[in-house]
């Protein structure tokens, strides 16, 4: 229920004075400091600090995207740490929304793995959910990664087989189950779908 760290981007964000964050804040003492800056949501603190609370007790944790007292949109993913703890960025789409949800934005809302490669096995497009679970900051960190990038030898041969005879067959590979050890070491079990995507050059 305590701040671990943030970053200087955060204070930028929300209009925060260099060295107002320290670690052991809670969230009621950053929300009083955001209050002061004219940063906080639209909504009353004490809703704010109760979201807080529950996002931090959830199993199931996600996105919500809120509007800063400036007119600012500001998204906030939760990801759950090894440890208990929750990790979450900040995203301003103030423009994304004044203009047009994007793609990416799209499949970053996405909790589940999502991605799409090339024939070499390279990245193209993948989400943020993915991008965090391999230690990356932000999705375009993923791209041109492969999996022998991101994962042991044997690991990254098998993922790289599986694809390749996908792209070969043509046909749809549903619901495998497939084990996966994350940036930080956590072994995960997945069931997961691949589908190859062609042009009309084949």
């Amino acid at each position: 229920g305590v701040l671990v760290l943030s970053n200087k981007k955060y204070e930028e964000m929300f209009k925060l004075r260099a060295g107002d964050l320290n670690s052991g804040m809670t969230v009621r003492d950053i929300a009083g400091l955001r209050l002061n800056a004219g940063t906080l949501p639209k909504e009353a603190i004490e809703h704010y600090v109760a979201f807080y609370q529950t996002a931090g007790a959830s199993e199931q944790l996600g996105k919500r995207t809120y509007v800063l007292c400036d007119g600012r949109s500001i998204c906030e993913t939760y990801v759950r740490t090894p440890e208990g703890g929750v990790f979450v960025t900040h995203s301003d789409v103030t423009k994304l929304e004044n203009d047009s949800i994007s793609l990416q934005m799209l499949i970053d809302w996405v909790p589940d793995f999502l991605w799409i490669k090339d024939v070499s096995g390279r990245f193209v497009i993948a989400n943020s959910a993915l991008a965090i679970d391999n230690g990356r900051s932000s999705s375009k960190e993923m791209i041109g990664l492969s999996d022998f990038d991101l994962h042991a030898p044997e690991h990254a041969a098998e993922f790289s087989m599986l694809e390749q005879a996908t792209i070969a067959s043509g046909a749809p590979s549903i619901a495998q189950e497939e084990v996966v050890v994350s940036a930080t070491g956590v072994e995960q079990w997945f069931s997961s779908t691949k589908v190859p995507i062609k042009n009309a050059d084949g």
